[in-house]
């Protein structure tokens, strides 16, 4: 993808407001004009990577890339982004020295970084950190410390890794070699993404994990990889460009545009929850029945302050307007083939039919003289064709299955995420499976929030049965979850006679039906039954009282004995202002 695109500068744009915190270890950094010592290299046989080139294990020597590092400069550039950059200078002594009572240890050295790295956007590493055998070896120790800190506990099977740019800044002369090295030591961090490792010239990146590799400085004599060899004052600028980069995109945009706007008003938001406001909250808790209930009060009262930031920032819509999707459709590359394999049209033909749609909406775009393959295609739109629902996405997306990320889409928009590991709790809105007579049998729990906690003795839970429906089925379905990494389309059956109420043990101490981790699994504890219920997912709040009021609705129905000639009058269509 181009980087020099309309929507690549806005993206960059975004980026610089978002980032906030950089940090870097490297045993050779020295704030300004300290004295730099760099010891002189004879040539020799220094170990080789695999690919059979050698990389420099010690600091360089007259005439070549330099391995000091001007922290100073480093961090006055990135504070000119707006950055701000610590420096950790580690000591873990050299081969052959006497031991040195404030020497490093590794494991001080990863303890500090760890808590460092928890809060940085971006980390940067020196290769060579001595003393150690080989090059690379404590980089790669503080990698996969890092990646250790950062691997999210285990709560539903989307739990996702937290988006990571490692930048490894080095006066080595052999950055491709660094590179390769990366490569084949990275899946063996990240065994949840085996198979999507990119490699590129000096960039390895595994799903949301980025690993860059960049030369300190220029060399003097060797040229070897010259344009990726840039001084301190030029770093901090390539970095917000490989950081944007990672994070391109319409909705990403619109994310780290919600996050900058929080940082920025985090302070404002702090002053409005002084202490001035705890002793009308411990009134409002003294005055409830029952007391506790006021703890979760909390959470909606601080959300709803979030929820006013992000309202009064007036370009978060600018960043999925007209103009920016007229950007996005002029930025992504998409070949004449990919579209005709489903639209005899050429690629362009196709971005200006789409932006004209996305402009006038499909009763308006469909009046217009357009292709006949997009007009039919409109056509099946407009009468939800489910066939022509994932069209768009599939020629958008060619090297994905469009219906796969239409699905992925749908879960987005109507599941609630899990961003922390504490056990589920059984309440309405929460989806789970039982095995009965070898199948899977999916239910929606409906227990009303307030009759799911305080709970001292096992209690019913109501639950509506969930039909699935398999792809090329028909019938309609309600969202979609993930079972074991399979996708299911489920419909959530209104009749009262599809209720089902099974009796959970609640947990002795929170007082609510908890889930227990068994085998990779969350399980609610039924009463009396060694089935018990595997949780899979929780309903949006909204979604969960939507699927209620329609289930109230159809309970609610009233059977009378009416004229059926009456009863067709009064269902028949009125005219407008009638």
């Amino acid at each position: 993808m181009s980087t020099s695109s309309a929507f690549s500068i806005r993206s960059r744009e975004v980026a610089s407001r978002f980032l906030q915190s950089a940090v870097i270890v490297d045993d050779q950094a020295r704030l300004g004009r300290e004295d730099s010592v760099q010891t002189v290299v004879s040539p020799g046989r220094g170990p080789r990577t695999k690919d059979g080139s050698k990389t420099q294990s010690a600091k360089s020597g007259p005439g070549a890339a330099t391995h000091d590092l001007d922290a100073k400069r480093l961090i006055d550039a990135f504070a000119e982004l707006g950055v701000v950059c610590a420096v950790l200078k580690p000591d873990l002594g050299s081969a052959g020295a006497a031991a040195n009572e404030h020497a490093d240890s590794i494991a001080s050295l990863s303890k500090r970084t760890d808590e460092a790295t928890k809060r940085a956007d971006i980390v940067i590493l020196d290769w060579n950190i001595p003393n150690e055998e080989q090059p690379g070896q404590n980089a790669k120790d503080l990698i996969r410390r890092i990646f250790k800190t950062d691997e999210p506990e285990p709560r539903s099977d989307d739990h996702s890794r937290r988006l990571r740019l490692i930048v490894i800044y080095t006066g080595d002369s052999n950055l491709k070699a660094i590179t390769g090295e990366l490569a084949d030591f990275l899946p063996s961090l990240l065994p949840e993404l085996p198979e999507i490792v990119d490699r590129g010239t000096y960039r390895v990146t595994a799903g949301p994990v980025t690993i860059a590799v960049y030369g300190k400085g220029r060399p003097t004599i060797v040229e070897a990889d010259a344009q990726r060899r840039v001084d301190e004052a030029e770093l901090p600028e390539r970095l917000r460009d490989e950081f944007s980069e990672m994070t391109e995109g319409l909705l990403s945009n619109v994310a780290l545009e919600a996050l900058s706007a929080i940082r920025i008003n985090t302070h404002r938001i702090l002053t409005r929850f002084n202490r001035e406001v705890d002793a009308p909250y411990v009134a409002h808790r003294a005055m409830l029945q029952p007391p506790e209930e006021a703890e979760e009060h909390t959470v909606p009262l601080i959300a709803s302050e979030i929820e006013g930031v992000l309202a009064d920032d007036k370009g978060i819509p600018e960043l999925v307007g007209l103009q920016a999707l007229t950007e996005w459709l002029d930025h992504i590359v998409l070949g004449d083939e990919a579209v005709q394999v489903r639209l005899a049209m050429t690629a362009a033909a196709f971005k200006e039919a789409l932006l004209a749609l996305l402009k006038q909406g499909l009763e308006h775009a469909s009046r217009e003289p357009m292709h006949p393959d997009w007009a039919a295609l409109l056509t099946r739109l407009k009468s939800y064709d489910r066939e022509a629902a994932s069209t768009i996405t599939q020629i958008l997306s060619p090297s994905e299955k469009g219906a796969t990320i239409d699905m992925e889409f749908a879960r987005l928009t109507s599941l609630r995420s899990q961003y922390d590991a504490p056990p589920p709790v059984l309440r309405l809105g929460s989806i789970v499976a039982q095995e009965e007579s070898g199948k899977t049998l999916y239910l929606l729990c409906i227990q009303p929030v307030c009759d799911s906690v305080r709970i001292k003795s096992p209690r019913g839970f109501p639950f509506l049965k969930l039909k699935e429906r398999p792809v090329g089925d028909e019938n309609a379905f309600d969202f979609v979850i993930a079972d074991k990494s399979e996708y299911k389309r489920l419909y959530v059956s209104r009749k009262a006679y599809d209720i089902r109420v099974i009796e959970m043990r609640p947990a002795d101490e929170s007082k609510c039906v908890e889930a227990n981790r068994v085998s990779g699994d969350w399980l609610f504890q039924r009463k009396e039954s060694s089935q018990h219920l595997r949780w899979l997912a929780d309903l949006k709040p909204d979604f969960a009282h939507r699927v209620m009021n329609q289930f109230a609705s159809e309970i609610a129905r009233v059977g009378l004995t009416e004229s059926e000639w009456l009863r067709r009058m009064a269902t028949k269509t009125r005219p407008l202002g009638e």
